[in-house]
């Protein structure tokens, strides 16, 4: 797959040229530059998905003439609605990342209809000025689970006879739970026999809890952890790290954290979505109803990192082919 960092750029040159024509013709006017406020449910370092935001937020402000602000509520659930108003009432766009908003979301932005606002994983219709963003994490997942039932399967160094992966999720929603399935069937389309074991962290932001369920898996022989835990799968990442085993990152290219550990990163380019939608909002002001990005708008795929690759060549093509077939539709991948 094309590495995750170009699609940003890569993906949103039309909407670069045309966002700053409309920037530029906003300050000709005498108008001050639009404030931008993202808000996340969790905290950022996490070395994935809300750093990720992070990057194309800020690029999008750059490139846009936008002023950006941010707010992270680091998993305080009294902080939510708190933090959500707080930026509605000093902006005139909000994104929001965090399923933990779902129920506040739709509510605030119809009673402030003069703020646009961006809602990332999460689905809502109806509201005129709330557009929604909502990913295929489970056609990305599939290929992270042929991945890691390819290498469990390979006899390269350091795996085991058999086939037994392993998943570790941050909490046991239905997000968590499209990239389990679609883990899991990808695993399966490889190796129907194949075992796989599964934890829950029950939390984003516990690197330590993490850590000891990857070490609970490698101790029951499992080869390959696919972690879709946020923060948490920080302690996932150190546990394969310490016990020489192998992990698949998620949201971002994860590999320099653990090059020697890391196989891959299964992308989930939320970067990419709120640098487009940005971009769509200064050019032609806002819009609503739900946006959904996968692996042929290049927002989900594998990133294998820089070279030298951990994965061969031979797995990598069986990978990279199965990801056409879910593009051509020849293999969907049915959400849970």
């Amino acid at each position: 797959m094309t590495r995750a960092r170009g699609f940003i750029r890569l993906a949103c040159m039309f909407v670069v040229a045309t966002a700053l024509l409309a920037a530029c013709g906003a300050r000709e006017e005498g108008r001050r530059p639009a404030k931008a406020t993202m808000v996340i449910a969790g905290s950022f370092g996490d070395a994935g998905f809300f750093d990720g935001a992070k990057d194309g937020f800020s690029l999008a402000a750059r490139d846009f003439g936008l002023v950006p602000a941010y707010i992270a509520c680091e998993d305080q659930f009294s902080r939510f609605a708190e933090a959500l108003l707080e930026a509605a009432s000093d902006s005139e766009v909000v994104v929001a990342l965090g399923y933990q908003f779902a129920d506040l979301i739709p509510n605030l932005a119809r009673s402030r209809p003069e703020v646009y606002f961006i809602y990332v994983d999460g689905e809502a219709r109806g509201v005129p000025n709330l557009l929604c963003v909502d990913f295929f994490e489970e056609q990305g997942s599939h290929l992270a689970g042929v991945l890691a039932a390819s290498v469990s399967a390979s006899g390269l160094p350091r795996s085991r006879p058999g086939v037994r992966v392993g998943f570790i999720g941050g909490m046991d929603i239905a997000l968590i739970r499209e990239f389990q399935i679609g883990f899991e069937r990808g695993a399966r389309a490889v190796a129907p026999g194949a075992e796989l074991r599964v934890a829950y962290v029950g939390a984003f932001d516990d690197p330590g809890r993490a850590e000891l369920l990857a070490e609970e898996l490698f101790e029951e022989g499992v080869d390959v952890i696919y972690a879709a835990a946020g923060r948490s799968g920080l302690g996932a990442v150190e546990a394969a790290r310490r016990r020489g085993r192998y992990i698949i990152g998620v949201d971002v290219d994860q590999r320099p954290i653990a090059p020697e550990t890391i196989l891959a990163s299964m992308v989930k380019d939320a970067g990419q979505a709120v640098y487009r939608l940005l971009g769509e909002f200064v050019a032609e002001g806002p819009s609503s109803g739900i946006r959904r990005y996968g692996l042929a708008d290049k927002a989900i795929g594998l990133d294998w990192g820089g070279e030298p690759y951990l994965v061969p060549t031979e797995i990598r093509e069986r990978v990279e082919l199965e990801a056409r077939r879910l593009i051509a539709l020849e293999l969907p991948v049915a959400r849970p």
